[in-house]
């Protein structure tokens, strides 16, 4: 056999056998730089999920519900399950129950997407508003859909929105103005030059002024 081959070889010109060798060793190579980067992402994501449910309260029965959830989310979308698995790490640190956690991932990692918002940022942020009008995890999605109209239609981030609705937000609630509403506000300061936290700041003051000349 090994005879066989030699003969073989000795027959092909030698630039077709490099472009043979090459085209079976190339693929090979690529493989072995895969194999590990796989195997990484899953001991990643092994160890965020065991890490996610210690925060949430869950046992280990959990881990295949959550695992499962985690690339369903990863799977419509540009994140890594890794990255998804870092969102439901940080909704578990926000006192998110298991089912919370299920419920919030998804509007979280696509508004981060449709906005370029880091997906932890984003999660951040989504999870401080709906704090402040005390909404259900179940409306995550509604607060993403909110934040990226917003972002989009203005000249800001949602970096800016977040750091302003950290100021206005829980003012804004106390005086009856939806998120919808506020976001809106903060929109029109935004195309004026005014963001982020100064503009929270300052839409405060106007709500907390209102508030007093009512009463």
């Amino acid at each position: 056999i090994k005879q066989g081959f030699a003969s073989i070889a000795q027959g092909i010109p030698q630039g077709i056998g490099l472009a043979v060798g090459n085209a079976i060793i190339a693929p090979l190579r690529e493989l072995a730089g895969v194999i590990p980067a796989a195997i990484n992402e899953f001991k990643l994501l092994d160890q965020s999920i065991q890490l996610t449910l210690g925060i949430a309260g869950e046992g280990p029965a959990k881990f295949g519900e959550l695992q499962a959830s985690i690339l369903r989310v990863s799977s419509a979308s540009a994140a890594t399950a890794s990255e998804v698995a870092g969102v439901a790490q940080s909704l578990a640190k926000a006192g998110f129950s298991f089912s919370e956690i299920d419920s919030a991932m998804a509007g979280i990692v696509q508004g981060a997407e449709a906005t370029g918002t880091a997906y932890e940022a984003m999660g951040s942020i989504i999870v401080s508003a709906m704090g402040a009008w005390q909404l259900e995890a179940a409306e995550s999605a509604r607060v993403a859909d909110v934040l990226t109209v917003a972002a989009n239609s203005s000249n800001q981030s949602v970096t800016d929105l977040g750091e302003a609705l950290k100021y206005v937000g829980p003012v804004a609630k106390a005086t009856g103005q939806s998120l919808e509403d506020t976001a809106l506000a903060l929109e029109l300061l935004a195309n004026n030059g005014i963001r982020g936290s100064q503009a929270g700041t300052s839409f405060r003051t106007i709500l907390t002024n209102l508030q007093i000349a009512a009463s």
